[in-house]
């Protein structure tokens, strides 16, 4: 009976539990690159109750809706207690407007250290701290997960966002080139994707790798679509583009990444210095494979390979 009483008390609703920041006014937690349907502010949100945080008592999360490039009016506009930055654009846009507002960041397409964003994962420095990816383990995944599917892979397409940092482009570069592998970058232009796909087309690869940008889960589908029509296996970073008819994805899931910001979040709420709180980096990714597509493609996945799979859609 007591152990049924603890119990409840632990799973109580957050309103019921104290103030985190007792006495303090709501804090405004701004969120920068993607909208309310994203998972990481969905993760933020459900990272922030379980800290006990009520939204509304404690925080509130507006969405910028604006231009990335107009932020800084938008700082000088209102207070913000912090910036949540999701992917890359955002994270260097909330960089380039304020140097004091503290950054959490969920950025999987950017090498900080080397991109000159921060000093080191340990210590960052400046106003910057959060989540990233270490894309040179990435890439070297993403290889070997093709290379299970298809051996002897020659010939590798990889679309990349040319608005986006290089980081990932080194990582997939120097992990083809360990492997002796043949590579070939096309620009990822969303006006003009079955011109793209005939190029890729034309350079006769094996596989196609998807080089992780917000473009690539937005137009998802349609590039699930044409890959499938070129005959190419592909795999990227979100699992949504395997639910879109994709072959197969692997990386971190959103919704986690935002839950895991979160204790950022509140560290700096109750005084801590973005430049002394260490980068952290995903350490659960997920395997997602799409058997439809596979059969499509007639490729036949390994047996071994499926039962690692965390999700496979049939």
């Amino acid at each position: 009976m007591i152990a049924g009483l603890a119990s409840a008390v632990l799973d109580a609703p957050t309103a019921t539990r104290a103030a985190p920041r007792p006495g303090m006014p709501p804090a405004t937690i701004l969120v920068v690159g993607v909208g309310p349907a994203n998972l990481a502010p969905r993760g933020l949100r459900h990272g922030m109750a379980e800290l006990g945080y009520v939204e509304g008592r404690d925080f509130s999360i507006p969405f910028y809706a604006g231009k990335l490039a107009e932020l800084m009016p938008e700082l000088e506009r209102r207070p913000v207690d912090v910036i949540f930055a999701v992917a890359s654009g955002a994270v260097a846009a909330a960089r380039r407007a304020t140097r004091t507002v503290p950054v959490v960041a969920v950025d999987l397409e950017t090498e900080p250290v080397a991109e000159g964003l921060i000093k080191s994962f340990a210590r960052p420095g400046g106003n910057l701290t959060g989540l990233f990816v270490e894309q040179s383990a990435l890439a070297e995944k993403w290889l070997e997960l093709l290379n299970e599917v298809i051996p002897g892979i020659a010939r590798l397409a990889v679309l990349r966002d040319p608005d986006l940092g290089s980081g990932p482009w080194w990582a997939i570069e120097s992990a083809a080139k360990s492997r002796k592998l043949q590579l070939h970058g096309f620009a990822l232009n969303v006006a003009r994707l079955e011109r793209v796909f005939a190029d890729i087309e034309d350079f006769t690869p094996n596989a196609l790798v998807l080089l992780s940008s917000p473009l690539v889960v937005e137009r998802r589908a349609a590039l699930a679509a044409l890959a499938l029509k070129a005959v190419l296996p592909s795999i990227t970073l979100f699992r949504v583009y395997a639910e879109a008819g994709g072959l197969m994805t692997y990386g971190p899931d959103p919704f986690a990444l935002g839950k895991q910001a979160a204790g950022h979040v509140d560290r700096i709420l109750n005084g801590a210095r973005p430049a002394d709180l260490p980068i952290h980096q995903p350490t659960k990714f997920e395997l997602v494979i799409n058997q439809k597509t596979a059969d499509a493609l007639d490729i036949a996945i390994p047996p071994a390979l499926l039962a690692r799979a965390d999700k496979v859609i049939r």
